[in-house]
């Protein structure tokens, strides 16, 4: 893996969300109630032995990174599923006069933990919302969309958490907050990208109309280690 979105999150905690990694030198992860993601910069021997040490028992932990790894027997595979890494090279915005985000703050959070809870965008805790700049679409003082940003690294800033609330689906919601925060992530002087299931025709057909491209395909794990290591 040479590039830096080959394996996001180990670049992101190696640089800058660096004050965020609850782990070590070998092990990066995110606090629990922030993000369940993990990283190595290898997956050798070695590192998966100082992993079986370092990681706390019972609690699940993902992995987001272009190689396919095996997960080791003494752990439990949880789930696994193949993404799309998409990447926004030529923005093309839409524009809308009716959408008006807002900022979404910690007032929101229990709104925003309803939200992604029912439409699954991807995992969202009590404190996902300190990764900044989540915006969303109130109607008549209810959450109706929301859209974020995640992983962020020297030139790359990743948009996530990207929902609806399915009564609202087709008003054009998702562009408008897709488009907004990758305006914003470009007028910072960085590139846009995203995770998308493989099966998600709807949300990937939009992301290209708004001028992502697919990347590669990426490995998405979730596994937890169920007694200590001896």
């Amino acid at each position: 893996m040479n590039h830096l979105l080959d394996n996001p999150v180990w670049e992101a905690l190696s640089t800058t969300q660096h004050a965020f990694n609850m782990g070590s030198a070998v092990v990066k992860f995110f606090p629990e109630d922030i993000a369940p993601f993990l990283a190595m910069a290898d997956w050798n021997a070695a590192a998966v032995n100082t992993l079986l040490q370092q990681i706390p028992v019972n609690r699940n932990f993902s992995i987001l990174m272009a190689e396919t790894v095996s997960i080791p027997p003494s752990l439990k595979l949880v789930f696994t599923i193949p993404l799309y890494q998409m990447v926004c090279n030529n923005f093309s915005p839409v524009t809308s006069q009716a959408h008006q985000p807002v900022e979404l703050t910690e007032q929101h959070v229990e709104q925003m933990l309803e939200l992604t809870a029912k439409t699954k965008p991807g995992p969202f805790f009590k404190r996902t919302y300190l990764f900044g700049n989540y915006i969303g679409i109130i109607h008549h003082n209810r959450l109706a969309a929301m859209a974020g940003e995640r992983l962020q690294m020297p030139g790359f800033t990743e948009i996530s958490a990207v929902c609806t609330e399915p009564e609202f689906l087709g008003k054009g919601y998702a562009a408008t907050l897709v488009c907004e925060a990758a305006a914003k992530i470009i007028g910072m002087g960085n590139t846009p990208f995203l995770h998308v299931r493989q099966d998600n025709v709807r949300a990937i057909a939009l992301y290209k109309k708004l001028g992502f491209t697919i990347r590669r395909n990426i490995f998405f794990a979730i596994f937890k280690k169920e007694a200590p290591f001896l």
